[in-house]
């Protein structure tokens, strides 16, 4: 791990007698800082404001970093600017790293200020994670609640064991509420199952779980997501037809249903 400073400044440790690095943290206008003198950081790492900085450096240092004019304007001749060197260099910082111990303590995150966005009260976010062969039973269960024929423990099994089979589920509350098993061949997928539990519903399980998907397939370059979903099922043509499905066909009296008359499935597609 190698701070963002340090990174900036790799490129030029082994030039640069003594080079002052300095950049702006955002709306604060505040700036962080490091001065390296042959090649070694000789200062604490600083968050302060543009003209603190400046005292970590002697006059005639060279100065790097997205806040380097800035420290410029208001010391006019008292640094040395090095243009091209604001941003940290990959092919540097690559010959940096590979000369640092293994055994060097990894970077930890400072908070410079309170984030925007906070949490609700009391709100828990899901989790959403490629199943493990022991959710198989947790699954089914949930898939038979979900479908009047819903599949057994080993159709499940045999289903996610599939040569191309994806199974992503999403835990809330210590269990599984929803979950997709996706199979890809060539450059298109299909979506063989998705199912939420009826008390979770309208939380947008579902949605995420397709929105994950769709991002790993498009890492897999699929050009075209399948499925196919009961014509009476007007919620999840919804929130299909929501998520930009198209319907392409329809294959008549495709799903059984006891006590009536076989139902429609409707054929949808989608560019992942």
């Amino acid at each position: 791990g190698i701070d963002t400073l340090t990174a900036t400044a790799a490129p030029l440790l082994r030039q640069v007698e003594r080079l002052l690095v300095v950049h702006q943290a955002g709306a604060t206008g505040k700036c962080y800082a490091a001065f390296f003198s042959n090649g070694t950081l000789a200062s604490p790492l600083t968050f302060d404001t543009p003209e603190a900085v400046m005292a970590l450096a002697p006059e005639g240092a060279h100065v790097i970093g997205s806040a380097a004019d800035a420290i410029l304007v208001l010391a006019p001749g008292r640094f040395r600017r090095m243009e091209g060197h604001d941003l940290p260099c990959a092919e540097g910082f690559a010959a940096f790293g590979a000369d640092l111990p293994l055994e060097q303590d990894l970077p930890e995150p400072i908070y410079l200020r309170e984030p925007d966005a906070k949490p609700q009260a009391g709100f828990v976010a899901e989790t959403l994670r490629l199943a493990r062969s022991d959710d198989v039973p947790a699954l089914a269960r949930l898939h038979r609640i979900c479908f009047e024929s819903g599949w057994s423990e080993d159709s499940l099994r045999q289903s996610m064991a599939t040569p191309g089979a994806m199974t992503l589920v999403a835990e809330r509350d210590g269990g599984i509420r929803a979950f997709a098993v996706l199979r890809t061949v060539a450059d298109e997928a299909e979506i063989i199952t998705i199912c939420t539990a009826p008390h979770w519903r309208r939380k947008s399980l579902a949605e995420k779980l397709l929105a994950a998907a769709r991002e790993m397939l498009r890492g897999q370059k699929i050009s075209t997501l399948h499925l196919e979903v009961a014509a009476d099922n007007e919620a999840a043509r919804a929130l299909y037809r929501r998520l930009g499905f198209s319907e392409t066909g329809r294959r008549k009296g495709y799903y059984a249903r006891d006590g009536a008359a076989p139902c429609d499935a409707i054929l949808m597609a989608v560019r992942p």
